[in-house]
């Protein structure tokens, strides 16, 4: 039997130019009595808002069970571009930089044993958002997120890609 247990909490607020959001996640999967997902997050997040762009610094801290880590915590900033900004959509990228802090623990996998580590990395990112009103009531809202380790860009990369789709449906009872 599999049990599964999510939870996702945003709360923001815009005063002016001046937007502020902080966000709690939690996601946990049980199969058959046996924990085989667990994550939490926490974010802070500031936007400063010049036009169509803004300006962002973020905080964040969280764990992640399935990728054995004990703590992400992550601190950076950058600017977030509009690209195309229509009555149906819009196409933004942003770039910016981040600092990463994670630790590991020592842990035993198919018969070998794996030390407990850290690591401390600057990132450079490069992040594209879109939203598309595919109809009426109907949006689709996708976010490519991309992490270069600024020593080693080639070899230390990550790529994490994000789609949602909002179907908005009127009279539900």
């Amino acid at each position: 039997m599999c049990i599964r247990d999510r939870s996702s909490l945003t709360l923001g607020s815009r005063f002016g130019n001046n937007l502020f959001r902080l966000t709690g996640r939690y996601n946990s999967n049980d199969l058959d009595g046996r924990r085989v997902l667990k994550t939490n997050t926490f974010q802070f997040r500031y936007n400063k808002i010049i036009k169509n762009n803004s300006i962002f610094l973020f905080y964040q801290k969280g764990s992640d069970f399935r990728s054995f880590m004990d703590k992400r915590e992550l601190v950076g900033g950058g600017y977030r571009m509009n690209i195309v900004k229509k009555k149906k959509g819009y196409f933004d990228l942003a770039l910016g930089a981040m600092h990463e802090s994670e630790k590991y623990p020592a842990y035993k996998f198919s018969g070998e044993q794996y030390e407990a580590r850290s690591a401390n990395r600057v990132r450079f990112t490069a992040n594209i958002f879109s939203k598309i009103d595919l109809a009426k009531n109907i949006k689709s809202f996708t976010t490519i997120y991309s992490q270069w380790e600024l020593k080693n860009p080639l070899e230390d990369h990550r790529l994490f890609l994000n789609q949602n789709l909002l179907i908005k449906k009127k009279n539900i009872y």
